[in-house]
């Protein structure tokens, strides 16, 4: 059988238990999906249900031959990352990967045909529908707190002290020296998100010759930068000190030194 990649399945499949539509009427279902799950139709928290539910029926129609999978979890992270800040962090699919038995239970069951006349009102179980984004939110929120805890945002400020104390004693060979006045400008941007260039003079203490030479430094280092040559500086975590500021991901780090 011959796949060629982004052309519609012409042909009957069967996916275990599972019939998916003809593929007569693929296109028919597919501008339904559209219709249902564009973004811009939807609000607040409907974008994350429409998130987990859109996942399981764009499985459901099973446009393609093959790699319909992969095309769900793609389609799904690139919906998540639009309506959720920060994701990317964590994602849903490797949730999915290490759940996969709850995943493929979840699923099945949201396959399952309508149960009377109280379980929605298409051909499809809304119950089924419901527990499996009840599994998506509870993988959600798994995720988050897993990758939480690597971070381990509750210390940071103390880490990022700690390697300003660091680069201020010349402890790390192969990088140049940094005033401890540094840590002032990064914590700002920690905790405020950014802050403009005029305000190192203040947040430091330092002239203002001093305190511009610092914020240029830390530019020039990576741990700032802008998105225009004058704008607003926020932080940024480059690959020299990531082991340090976030040592529950490099756990291996300190042990091949």
């Amino acid at each position: 059988m011959e796949i060629s990649a982004g052309k519609l399945r012409d042909c009957e499949v069967r996916v275990g238990s599972h019939i998916p539509p003809t593929y007569k009427s693929l296109s028919e279902f597919l501008i339904k999906f559209k219709d249902t799950y564009h973004i811009n139709n939807l609000h607040g928290t409907k974008r994350i249900l429409a998130a987990a539910s859109s996942h399981h029926r764009l499985l459901w129609i099973h446009p393609f031959l093959d790699g319909n999978g992969r095309i769900a979890r793609l389609f799904t992270d690139t919906f998540m990352n639009y309506v959720v800040k920060g994701y990317g962090l964590w994602t849903i699919s490797r949730g999915f990967a290490r759940n996969r038995d709850r995943y493929m239970e979840n699923m099945a069951y949201a396959d399952s045909g309508r149960q009377g006349n109280f379980d929605g009102r298409g051909c499809l179980s809304q119950k089924g529908l419901n527990a499996f984004c009840i599994f998506f939110l509870k993988i959600c929120l798994d995720q988050i707190e897993f990758m939480g805890s690597l971070f381990e945002f509750e210390g940071f400020t103390d880490r990022l002290k700690g390697y300003i104390a660091l680069r201020h004693e010349k402890m790390l060979s192969d990088k140049s020296a940094l005033k401890k006045e540094s840590f002032y400008l990064l914590k700002e941007a920690f905790l405020c998100g950014k802050f403009n260039r005029g305000e190192a003079e203040r947040l430091t203490g330092l002239p203002k010759r001093t305190a511009r030479n610092v914020l240029k430094n830390l530019i020039d280092e990576d741990l700032l930068q802008s998105h225009t040559p004058k704008g607003p500086v926020h932080l940024n975590i480059p690959s020299h000190a990531a082991s340090f500021l976030f040592p529950g991901l490099f756990p291996d780090y300190f042990s091949k030194k």
